[in-house]
């Protein structure tokens, strides 16, 4: 491990303290979590989720408490649960993003996609963080539950969390994807040595308008500069695409 950073070793060894030797695959577990946590450091992103097989309710919060302690630049991060997914969130960055990036959404689960109009989520997201923050002396003590009563679309929800530029809206078990040309764009930059995929979103080939290839344009310089990272884009299309 001689190869990380300071604060890529010093997240390595407070999970290293949590996680039990001889569990398979660790040091390949430990990694790609400290690589998960680098990006709330960065601020690559506001939230990753993780495998809670690997690390159960009680343990996630005995290491965001050490996290929290000693890294300063994760002093704020929480845990959310949403339907039966968990991720660790950066409350700062997770609140800019919703509350100043031109998200935009597309609902794919019609007979083609299309844009749609999802502000209200946003805005009903940003009130519940802020209502946590508002209501709990200490917020980061316990885990946080999204209601999917109210959040009804899974992915639109998830999309938000983990700071997506673009982000899907459907409510069915089926989509309009498959087959759909789709426009990948994947970004990647070194963490703890190896190579890290940060995020990767796609918006269907056929709603790219020149507008929207300058907004991308824009993400992607944006991103660039405020990390060392990769961008690649590809056309892609599968025959079936799950969301």
């Amino acid at each position: 491990m001689d190869n990380m950073s300071t604060t890529e070793r010093c997240i390595y060894e407070v999970l290293s303290t949590h996680l039990k030797t001889g569990m398979g695959g660790r040091t390949r577990i430990l990694l790609n979590l400290t690589s998960n946590f680098m990006c709330l450091v960065t601020k690559a992103r506001p939230a990753f989720l993780y495998d809670h097989s690997c690390i159960s309710p009680s343990l996630s919060l005995k290491i965001r408490q050490d996290l929290s302690k000693s890294v300063a630049a994760l002093k704020d991060i929480f845990i959310i649960e949403y339907s039966q997914d968990i991720m660790f969130a950066k409350m700062s960055t997770l609140l800019t993003h919703l509350q100043h990036s031109r998200i935009r959404f597309v609902d794919v689960g019609q007979s083609s996609p299309q844009f749609i109009d999802c502000s209200s989520y946003v805005d009903e997201l940003v009130g519940l963080l802020q209502s946590w923050q508002s209501f709990h002396s200490d917020i980061l003590k316990d885990v946080y539950e999204l209601h999917s009563a109210v959040f009804i679309s899974g992915p639109t929800v998830i999309g938000l969390l983990l700071g997506f530029p673009i982000v899907y809206f459907v409510t069915t078990e089926t989509n309009c994807l498959s087959h759909t040309p789709l426009l990948i764009t994947k970004c990647e930059t070194m963490f703890c040595g190896n190579k890290f995929c940060v995020c990767s979103f796609s918006i269907p080939q056929c709603l790219l308008s020149t507008e929207l290839h300058h907004a991308l344009k824009k993400w992607i310089f944006s991103f660039e500069s405020s990390l060392n990272c990769k961008v690649t884009q590809t056309i892609e299309s599968f025959d079936c695409l799950v969301l």
